[in-house]
């Protein structure tokens, strides 16, 4: 039987953090490719990227506008927000149809995050998108406000 592309923690095999791979990366995630077999060998630990190596689609800010922008297949992702003092206010996420499930909404926050923090910008997450990324995200959580 073959089953759908998974995620998770293959039956009976190690968990995210118990092994080190090679250069001493932990686990992140396991995925298993659509076409492999189902089985333990078939899953493959995933490390994760450094920064350097994270496919980075091209992300325009345009700080009059208090936007983030990327231009893809002719369509326009978007994160908007407005500075108020030493805080960034991220009210809206808007990735079209065509363009979801591509990360581009996770770039987008980001870049906006990276910003705050190279300004030294406190971070308020109206958009429930961005609220959620800094739930999952621990390493910016020190931008929360």
């Amino acid at each position: 039987m073959q089953l759908p592309c998974q995620n998770s923690t293959p039956r009976g095999g190690a968990s995210r953090g118990r092994i080190r791979l090679p250069g001493g990366a932990k686990v992140t995630r396991w995925v298993r490719p659509c076409h492999a077999p189902v089985s333990r060998r078939a899953w493959q630990a995933v490390r994760p990227l450094s920064q350097g190596q994270r496919p980075v689609p091209d992300v325009q800010h345009d700080p009059a506008a208090g936007k983030f922008f990327l231009d893809k297949d002719g369509q326009q992702a978007e994160l908007e927000y407005r500075r108020h003092g030493a805080q960034m206010v991220i009210t809206h996420t808007f990735v079209p149809d065509a363009l979801r499930n591509r990360g581009l909404a996770s770039e987008l926050v980001r870049a906006a995050l990276d910003l705050a923090r190279n300004e030294g910008l406190k971070v308020v997450p109206v958009c429930s998108y961005s609220a959620d990324f800094l739930q999952r995200h621990p390493e910016y959580a020190d931008l929360r406000a």
